[in-house]
Order: C-alpha cells, then sequence, then structure tokens
C-alpha cells in the first residue's frame, strides 16, 4: 500500500525514536545485570566471539568445516542455556535482555524481510485517522460493532422496513470500499433524520478505507465551507494547505449538509469543491437531514444535478440515541 507523506513520515519518525528507546532500555538492562552476574557478561563475550569464528570457518575451505560449526553452534547453546538458568536463578526473565522492543517481530523496523510488519501498518492507519478530524470515539468502529437490533425488522403500510434497508445500506457501503478509486464507483448520499446512524457508517466506511492505505478526511459541512471562506481572505499556509487537503484527499466525509448557513458563498463553495473532486474521480460521502428534495431547494439546481449522480441511500428507523437511552 502507497500512503500519503503526511501519514508515513511521522509514523517513520516514530519507530526511529522506539529504536533508540529499545537501545537504551537493552543497555541499562544489560549494565544491571552484568553487576550483579559477572558470569553473564563473559557468556555473552564468548557468544560474541563464536560467531566471529563460524564466519571465519565458513570462509576458510576446510574439509571438515560442517563438523566444526556443528561443534561450535552446540557450545553455543550451551552457553545460552547456562545464560538462561543464570538469569532465572537471580529473579530475571529468561528474555530479560532481549525483550526491549514495542514489537518484536520486526524490532521496531517496521519490517520484516522486505514486508511492512503488522505493528508498522497499524499505526499507519492511526495516523491516517488523526489526520481524518474523524472523532476519536468513531476512529475504530468497524462493521462488527454496528447493532442491527436498533432497526426493526417491521413493514409499515408503506413498505418501508428499516432492517432491510439499513441491510442494503451496508451492502451498498462494502462495494463501496471493495470498488475504492474505481472509475465506476459510485460516491455515497446518506440521507435521514437525526440519530439514525449516518455519521456512524460513514466512519465505519472511513476506517476500512484507512486500512486500505487511502487517504481520508472528514469535515462537518459548516468547518468545511466556513474553512474554504476563510482562507479565501487569508495568507495563512497552513489554511490554504488544509484546503487544498480537502480537494486532493482520497475520501472526503461532509457530515451534516444543511447544517450550515446557506447563502451565495456557501452554495458557489460547495459547488467548486463537489465539482472538482467529481472531475478529478475523488471519492465522497455527504450525510444530510434534508432528503433530496429539500436539497434541491436549498442548493442550486447545478449542486442537484451532481448529486443525482451519488449513490442515495435513506435511512429510516427510530432516533438510535434514544432507543440506547432506553435500554
Amino acid at each position: 500500500m502507497i500512503y500519503n507523506k503526511s501519514v508515513y513520515e511521522p509514523v517513520k519518525s516514530e519507530f526511529a525514536e522506539r529504536r533508540v528507546i529499545a537501545r537504551r532500555k537493552l543497555l541499562s538492562r544489560r549494565e544491571e545485570v552484568y553487576a550483579k552476574l559477572p558470569r553473564v557478561r563473559d557468556i555473552d563475550t564468548e557468544i560474541e566471539t563464536t560467531g566471529l569464528r563460524i564466519t571465519k570457518l565458513a570462509l576458510s575451505g576446510r574439509g571438515d568445516v560442517d563438523t566444526a560449526v556443528a561443534e561450535i553452534k552446540e557450545k553455543t547453546e550451551g552457553l545460552k542455556e547456562e545464560k538462561n538458568k543464570l538469569l532465572e536463578s537471580a529473579g530475571f526473565p529468561s528474555d530479560y535482555m532481549t525483550n526491549v522492543y514495542a514489537c518484536n517481530k520486526c524490532k521496531d523496523t517496521g519490517d520484516i524481510n522486505g514486508e511492512m510488519c503488522e505493528c508498522f501498518e497499524t499505526e499507519l492507519v492511526k495516523q491516517t485517522l488523526k489526520l481524518s478530524k474523524i472523532a476519536p470515539a468513531l476512529a475504530r468502529v468497524t462493521f462488527d460493532d454496528f447493532d442491527m437490533s436498533y432497526y426493526p425488522d417491521v413493514t409499515d403500510t408503506e413498505g418501508n422496513n428499516p432492517r432491510k434497508q439499513i441491510q442494503n445500506i451496508l451492502a451498498n457501503c462494502h462495494n463501496f470500499i471493495c470498488d475504492f478509486n474505481k472509475p465506476n464507483n459510485k460516491n455515497l448520499l446518506f440521507y435521514g433524520q437525526t440519530g439514525r446512524g449516518k455519521t456512524f457508517i460513514s466512519a465505519v466506511v472511513a476506517n476500512e478505507v484507512a486500512k486500505r492505505g487511502k487517504s481520508v478526511m472528514y469535515y462537518t459541512a459548516r468547518e468545511l465551507f466556513e474553512m474554504l471562506k476563510d482562507n479565501s481572505f487569508s495568507f495563512n499556509e497552513e489554511l490554504k494547505e488544509k484546503c487544498k487537503q480537502a480537494y486532493d484527499v482520497e475520501l472526503l466525509i461532509i457530515d451534516d449538509l444543511g447544517s450550515e448557513t446557506v447563502n451565495t458563498y456557501t452554495t458557489a463553495a460547495f459547488f467548486d469543491i463537489l465539482n472538482a473532486r467529481l472531475i478529478s474521480g475523488k471519492q465522497m460521502i455527504i450525510n444530510s437531514n434534508l432528503n433530496p428534495d429539500e436539497i434541491k431547494n436549498t442548493y442550486s439546481t447545478r449542486i442537484f444535478s451532481r448529486l443525482m449522480d451519488f449513490n442515495i441511500l435513506k435511512f429510516i428507523g427510530d432516533d438510535i440515541r434514544v432507543r440506547r437511552s432506553e435500554k
């Protein structure tokens, strides 16, 4: 997976710092053990010397090199066994002088035989979500955290069934993730009354996309349009970079569309970022309490026509926040 530099570099630096800390810890523990068990220092020296002897033998071309190497390795194993017994007898764990890394698999390098270690990838995802502005409470939610019981399997007189509808929404979200960045992958427009799970499912999709090495950015509509407005009258380079990221990020989530103050500037800014991202093929999820007719009446016809290219999914059922408080 290819990660954005703003994601990769901080994690790379963190792992470099981990190795420094591990080295200091190793030296400290080594001196502690040597002070208490001088024989362990002798053993370590002998093992190190043994390793050099094996290398020299391998390069010597002697006929009996295999036998000699086997004897040296057998002696080394004996020394290691003696060392472990000494450590344990003095109350030290047998791995006290080796278990100093946050990840013993890669020894805090983030790499195992040319492959990215799971620990490094985990930190990359964390950094991606940290930069995404998704609320910490939602930064780790998955499809497994989704509680279907909040959506009753009951069909009303108009044929609406919350359980079947949410199952359809989840299926569309899975498809969106699997086809992410493919040319024909439709963006998602979630709408419905507040408390139906739109933001939660958006966060689930964002987390899954981030795990695949894609960049994610989350804004409420109010935050986004205020930021774009401020940038229009500012020479702040940091602000300009944030606005650029909103255009360039691989997945942009705009939450609570319609909660912002809608005016001429807001409408123009919305059209500009929407149109630019559609042209460049960048993916979006937009959440709104407004239904399509209300969106059409609130924003321009140009905006509404572009939103019609989205996969429009309605959230129905009870207010989950109210249901949760009643449990």
